[in-house]
């Protein structure tokens, strides 16, 4: 980065532009007399004070100090925008390094990103400004495809195009054809719009905290059900649901834990759950276990299922599971929901930003192949459970008896 920026401002169109901007014509390490720093880490602009220095989002900044701070696309593409490992780490080290280097308190800060994600650092720290008003306030220029409507910085009329001369109207069709959720983040600066999700915020059905009758331990009263959806490896997210059946009869997810967990630290959380939650059902997405459905009819059991037998056991506790293959593509089991969404049979907690923000990210970039979808496909197989009205005698072979098998579902 810092070799691109010395080529840009040592080329001739710089210099006519900027004729008392030069660097130093030799590469420098150490400064010494009449010389200006000029590295592949950092240079000094000749006759003036200050220097630039650059690195990559999360990389070291310590000992040095800053007048004016510029981030250029901290989020590399779609994949890392989808990690809530990812994200959070770009937030942590603005934060915690780059943000700290203000010389005297008061840099000026720039940032120029694609908004990929609604919580990517532009989302995460417009957030933060509109919560507390005595954090870092924001002056925002968007620059969308498309033009929405004029302002005063982009003086377009509605449905203009953005430099037309270098991009026509067929490659922004083009574009827009490809995925609408591409099209929105990459193209209009406007990641998760709603007025394209089936499942969008405005559609949800949100309980205030005080209208929802809690037990001693601070659960909600009603049926309490589970699901887990184990991940697969790498950046796939494990997902374990809690969901309550109220007294009226409505479902509401109480808690949503997303994670890029290893099996055996999902086993321990489920377990954990079982402990506070006691459910009466929790469905595992079984497809993954390597062991086929027949197999495990006849006896066969996964590695999965001997850690939950030996973390029961240490635990002291029976987990009511019911291991589940499908045999639906994930979509069309996510979008068997949609009806129950819409008329409030399924709802959230109204505080649903600061407890699960990431599920509700999930619902609201559905069916983008490109997005992780792991909590609705867990909360369908709850809601596809309580629908079977699935009961703990309704089969327990001998040998599941003692690993909490609550029941075998077939396939769905």
């Amino acid at each position: 980065m810092n070799r691109s920026v010395q080529r840009v401002m040592t080329s001739p169109e710089y210099g006519e532009i900027f004729p008392e901007t030069k660097l130093f014509g030799k590469n420098v390490v150490t400064v010494a007399e009449d010389t200006f720093l000029k590295n592949s880490e950092e240079f000094e602009v000749v006759g003036h004070a200050g220097s630039y220095m650059c690195t990559g989002v999360g990389g070291s900044v310590t000992g040095n100090t800053m007048t004016h701070g510029i981030i250029d696309d901290p989020i590399r593409g779609r994949k890392d925008a989808e990690s809530k490992v990812i994200r959070e780490g770009v937030h942590d080290w603005y934060d915690a390094d780059f943000w700290t280097r203000q010389a005297g308190g008061n840099a000026r800060i720039l940032i120029m990103n694609t908004r990929w994600n609604e919580d990517d650092l532009s989302g995460y720290l417009l957030r933060l400004a509109e919560e507390d008003i005595d954090v870092d306030q924001w002056e925002v220029l968007s620059f969308p495809a498309q033009a929405i409507e004029p302002n005063e910085y982009d003086h377009r009329l509605p449905g203009q195009w953005l430099w037309p001369e270098r991009y026509p109207e067929r490659f922004y069709k083009a574009a827009k054809a490809k995925s609408e959720y591409d099209w929105q983040s990459l193209y209009q600066q406007n990641p998760h719009n709603d007025a394209y999700a089936i499942f969008g915020v405005e559609k949800m059905s949100k309980i205030p905290l005080n209208e929802v009758l809690l037990d001693g331990n601070g659960n909600p009263k009603g049926t309490l059900y589970g699901a887990l959806d184990p991940s697969k490896g790498g950046d796939d997210y494990a997902a374990l649901i809690t969901l309550a059946v109220l007294p009226d009869g409505r479902w509401l997810v109480w808690e949503c834990k997303l994670s890029v967990d290893v099996a055996s630290t999902s086993i321990t959380k489920l377990v954990e759950a079982q402990q506070q939650y006691n459910y009466k059902s929790v469905w595992i997405e079984a497809n993954a276990w390597e062991v086929a459905q027949s197999a495990w009819m006849k006896g066969q059991r996964s590695n999965f299922e001997i850690v939950l037998r030996q973390e029961q056991a240490k635990a002291g506790v029976v987990v009511p599971y019911i291991p589940v293959w499908h045999n639906k593509p994930k979509p069309d089991r996510i979008r068997s929901l949609e009806a129950h969404f819409n008329n409030g049979q399924l709802c959230f907690r109204e505080d649903w930003a600061k407890c699960y923000r990431e599920l509700i990210n999930q619902f609201r970039i559905f069916p983008d192949k490109n997005a992780h979808d792991d909590g609705p496909d867990a909360i369908e197989m709850v809601a596809a459970g309580i629908q079977r009205h699935v009961a703990p005698s309704d089969w327990l072979p001998p040998e599941t008896v003692t690993v909490g098998a609550a029941g075998y579902d077939g396939i769905y």
